[in-house]
């Protein structure tokens, strides 16, 4: 993920309650409003992220430039030894491109504290798909996880759109995350909490971001800006 994606997502600092979930005939139906909220968010997102490329590019973005943002290696670590504190060690890790720093990272920090607690992660239980938008990723990566003669316990997400995909794979096989399994997201979005109550997640701090880009060009970019992230877990 390049530092211009990083500074752009919706943000909300309060959560709300749940109104209800996507129902399954929801999601069949394209025209229903909780399935063209989806879709806008997502076209929405890609045609900034498009355009913080586009300007990178123009500008001569490289790694010179001042990082701004979360330590997503901790972050991914910080998933995988909540896990082992909830007796989990039949794990699974459903991951976007890992041409992507922030995701490799993500990856990576997992994969390490998984190690660090004698926990294994076969090469069967981490699931990818070059080419695909994150829901794909998550609907098909569930989908070869759950060929096997039991679901994992839990599936750590690189994204909450992965996470969205896992779920509804998940559910059109007879089973409920939250009883039969546990996944865990990255991002935190805001609409977790009226579509996705059931996802746990990490929180990246977006409404930070601005301010200390500012304050990292003011200072030079001499050192890191490493923002707080959080991992919500919900009752």
């Amino acid at each position: 993920m390049s530092r211009g994606e990083k500074s752009f997502t919706m943000v909300t600092k309060k959560r709300v309650t749940p109104a209800k979930t996507v129902s399954p005939d929801a999601e069949r139906d394209r025209s229903a409003p909780e399935v063209r909220v989806l879709r806008r968010f997502r076209l929405v997102f890609n045609a900034v992220k498009t355009h913080f490329q586009q300007v990178e590019k123009k500008a001569g973005v490289g790694d010179s430039q001042p990082y701004v943002g979360i330590d997503n290696r901790g972050a991914g670590a910080e998933v995988a030894q909540w896990m082992a504190d909830q007796g989990c060690n039949d794990v699974a890790l459903i991951h976007g491109n890992l041409a992507s720093s922030a995701t490799a990272e993500r990856v990576a920090g997992f994969r390490a504290a998984l190690v660090a607690q004698g926990i294994r992660l076969p090469a069967g239980l981490v699931q990818s798909a070059a080419g695909l938008e994150h829901l794909q990723i998550g609907y098909q990566g569930m989908g070869r996880l759950l060929k096997r003669k039991k679901a994992p316990q839990a599936v750590f997400c690189t994204s909450d759109l992965i996470a969205y995909g896992a779920h509804r794979c998940a559910r059109e096989a007879g089973l409920q995350v939250g009883r039969d399994l546990v996944l865990v997201g990255f991002d935190d979005s805001p609409m977790n909490a009226w579509i996705a109550p059931w996802l746990h997640a990490v929180r990246v701090p977006y409404a930070a971001y601005g301010a200390a880009i500012v304050r990292a060009l003011g200072e030079g970019g001499a050192r890191p800006t490493i923002l707080r992230h959080e991992l919500v877990i919900w009752a």
